[in-house]
C-alpha cells in the first residue's frame, strides 16, 4: 500500500508526496487533471493496483503537460506534434488519446492554425503565397487545408505587397540601369514567395513605367566615366582597359549595344571582336 502524505502547490504546480511500504517518500508533480482524475487527496490509500494505474497515468501526464507547455509557447500542427510523440516511449493508442486531448481543449487546431500563419505571413510579412505553401508543407499540413486559406488570398492583396516591395527595390537602385533594376526586383520578388506569373505580370507593367523613371543613358555616362577613373590608375595595356571596362559595366546591368555605342569608333570596332 502507498499513501499520500502530503498535497501542495508551488508555483501554479502541484506535487504530491506518496509514502510506500518500506517507509520511502517520493515526490510527484502532477497535473489538475490528475488531481481529479485520481482523486489525490492527502491520507488517500492506494492500493498495488491503484498505485501501478497512478504511476502510468503520471508518465503519459508527464508528456501530455511537457507538450501543453510547448504549444503555448509556440502552436503546433497535428504533424509536428505526432513527431514529438514518436520519440516517447509510449504505445501508438496512448499517442492517438494524447492527441484527441489535445484538439478537445482546442490547443490542437491545423484548420485555425493554418489561417493564422497564412494571415500573418502574407498581411504582416508580405510572404508571397509560394513561399507560404512551402512552409505549411513543411509544417505537415494537409493540401486541403493550404489550399483552401491559400486560395482565399485576393489579387488586388498580392498586388498590394508587391508595390510595398518594389519601393524597397527601387531605393535600393536608384543608380542602376532599367534591366539591372528589373533583374535585381525579380529575385526579391521569388525569394519572397511570390509566383513567376505574379512576378512576370507585375514587372511587365512596371517596366513600362520606369522607362520614363531612368534615364539610362545618363546613368550609363556617369558610370563609365567613374570606371574609367578607377582603371587608370591601373598598369593595363590598351587592349585589357577597354576589356576590363567593357566588363565592369556588363556586371553593372548596363546592356552591351549602349556600352558599345557610348565608346568611340575605333575602340568600337577592337571591342566587336573581343
Amino acid at each position: 500500500m502507498n499513501q499520500i502524505l502530503e498535497r501542495s502547490k508551488r508555483k501554479g504546480n502541484y506535487y504530491v508526496i506518496m509514502l510506500s511500504p518500506n517507509g520511502q517518500k517520493t515526490e510527484y508533480a502532477v497535473s489538475e487533471d490528475m488531481i481529479v482524475e485520481h482523486r489525490l487527496i492527502e491520507g488517500k490509500i492506494l492500493d498495488d493496483f491503484a498505485f501501478s494505474a497512478f504511476i502510468k497515468a503520471h508518465a503519459i501526464d508527464t508528456i501530455y503537460q511537457r507538450i501543453v507547455k510547448s504549444i503555448v509557447r509556440k502552436p503546433k500542427t497535428t504533424h509536428e506534434i505526432k513527431e514529438e510523440l514518436r520519440e516517447s516511449a509510449l504505445s501508438l493508442t496512448v499517442q492517438d488519446q494524447i492527441i484527441k486531448k489535445l484538439k478537445s481543449r482546442f490547443l490542437l487546431d491545423d484548420d485555425r492554425l493554418t489561417q493564422s500563419i497564412v494571415d500573418y505571413q502574407m498581411d504582416v510579412l508580405g510572404t508571397g503565397p509560394k513561399k507560404i505553401e512551402y512552409d505549411l508543407q513543411k509544417r505537415g499540413i494537409h493540401p486541403d487545408l493550404i489550399s483552401k486559406y491559400l486560395s482565399q488570398i485576393e489579387d488586388d492583396v498580392i498586388l498590394r505587397h508587391l508595390e510595398k516591395l518594389w519601393k524597397n527595390v527601387l531605393n535600393k537602385t536608384t543608380k542602376q540601369p532599367l534591366m539591372r533594376t528589373l533583374e535585381v526586383a525579380k529575385r526579391y520578388f521569388y525569394d519572397k514567395g511570390y509566383s513567376d506569373n505574379q512576378v512576370k505580370r507585375f514587372l511587365s507593367a512596371k517596366s513600362h513605367e520606369l522607362k520614363d523613371q531612368k534615364d539610362d543613358g545618363l546613368l550609363l555616362k556617369q558610370e563609365y566615366q567613374k570606371q574609367q577613373a578607377k582603371l587608370q590608375k591601373e598598369s593595363l595595356d590598351p587592349f585589357q582597359y577597354k576589356r576590363k571596362l567593357v566588363s565592369r559595366l556588363l556586371q553593372k546591368g548596363y546592356r552591351y549595344e549602349d556600352i558599345l555605342s557610348i565608346i568611340e569608333g575605333g575602340f568600337v570596332d577592337e571591342l566587336s571582336d573581343v
